[in-house]
């Protein structure tokens, strides 16, 4: 009984309350669920006994489910949150997910809600894991949120973003301005004339990857200072910016939805972040977990699983659940090397940036120095997807031919 995971429930409406706990009820062997009819109800028994995950309807009487999961969020912060709600609004929507871990619509798919808090909860216990406590305790300091990514979140949060001001403050980065205009003018976009502005650059590319854009690059700038010789940071730039790009296209090959396909050009902009974390931090270890990789022959992760008893993709997952980053995002950063462990078994943002970063090594393998086979094969022959590999490598292949406008 203690192993249990406790999964608090809460909706306005008691037959659809019920119809949660029943949906929930078939994994009573692995989690205890209770029911609530207020926040302030959930609030009380919490005061008792902690719970692992809090399921709230946002229109819940007197006390909002908003409001319950900020309460929760400032009190229990290892607390999972999950908010369903009826109604789709872009402005509330983007604030909930600065409160809530996961945002489902109603009527919820019973497989969708199951899987929402698998993931969560797995990647809770992952990211709480001593030996990378351990690590983290090590480092100084973990880098702030930068700045220009904090700027133009309050902007795109604010309760009338602006286009001009978004542009005003991404055209103070040279970098920045001169990525966003050469990923619009891809081929990608298909455009029949190249886009010389970056306010229509930003239109064009939509605000996620332009998020994405801005804090991969800001996080490098963090970083410039670094000198190291087995991972010099503009290889690392470039790796990163193709797995992201690739990433981006197979999410779109396969037609995942829009949002998915934005969250694939993230994660994989940023998937080696835990690299630059361990190249501040903790230098002369990390250069003995490459000196180990070389010895041994094995991939990276391996080497540094066995210096510090955590990998890169965890250090990296743990600094983007830090700064806010969606789930899905920063769990396709803590798996990218291995995805087995995802509690997903679908083709998503996971699959498409574990594929990007292998086909990349596997066709860059003087950088990476590990001419190691890192694709996951029993993964994706569990999804069913080796059969989409000959594809996925064609689309890499057509991207690097694609010229730069």
């Amino acid at each position: 009984m203690n192993d249990l995971k406790r999964i608090r429930l809460l909706d306005s409406s008691s037959d659809e309350l019920h119809w949660l706990e029943q949906i929930l009820s078939e994994m009573a062997e692995e989690w205890k669920i209770e029911c609530a009819e207020s926040g302030a109800l959930a609030l009380q028994k919490m005061l008792l006994r902690s719970f692992d995950v809090v399921v709230t309807d946002f229109h819940m009487p007197k006390m909002s489910g908003e409001e319950l999961l900020r309460k929760v969020m400032l009190e229990y912060p290892q607390t999972v949150r999950i908010i369903l709600s009826g109604f789709f609004d872009a402005k509330v929507t983007s604030r909930l997910m600065h409160t809530a871990h996961q945002y489902l619509c109603k009527p919820c798919n019973p497989i969708e809600l199951k899987d929402a808090i698998s993931r969560a909860l797995f990647l809770r216990d992952l990211l709480a894991n001593h030996d990378l406590q351990r690590v983290v305790s090590q480092i100084q300091a973990l880098p702030s949120l930068p700045a220009l990514y904090t700027e133009l979140m309050l902007e795109l949060q604010g309760p009338d973003p602006s286009i001009e001001r978004i542009t005003r403050t991404i055209s103070r980065d040279l970098g920045l301005c001169t990525k966003i205009l050469q990923l619009v003018n891809s081929s990608f976009f298909g455009l029949a004339e190249r886009i010389a502005d970056v306010a229509q650059a930003v239109i064009h590319l939509g605000i996620e990857p332009v998020k994405a854009l801005v804090l991969s690059l800001q996080t490098f700038a963090l970083f410039e200072r670094l000198k190291h010789d087995d991972i010099p940071l503009k290889p690392l730039w470039n790796h990163s910016w193709a797995v992201g790009r690739l990433a981006q296209r197979i999410g779109q090959m396969e037609n995942v939805e829009m949002y998915s396909v934005h969250q694939c050009f993230t994660a994989g902009l940023l998937h080696d972040v835990g690299k630059l974390i361990f190249l501040s931090g903790v230098p002369k270890q990390f250069a003995s977990a490459i000196s180990l990789q070389r010895h041994e022959k094995i991939p990276l992760w391996q080497a540094e699983q066995e210096i510090f008893g955590c990998t890169h993709a965890e250090v990296g997952a743990y600094l983007l659940g830090l700064w806010g980053l969606p789930i899905s995002v920063v769990e396709t950063v803590a798996l990218h090397h291995r995805p087995l462990k995802s509690a997903t078994r679908t083709l998503g943002v996971t699959t498409a940036v574990h594929v990007a970063d292998a086909l990349e090594r596997e066709a860059e393998p003087s950088f990476h120095s590990a001419p190691i086979a890192l694709l996951d094969e029993t993964y994706l022959a569990e999804l069913e997807l080796i059969d989409r590999l000959p594809a996925w490598r064609e689309l890499r292949s057509d991207l690097v031919a694609e010229p730069t406008r």
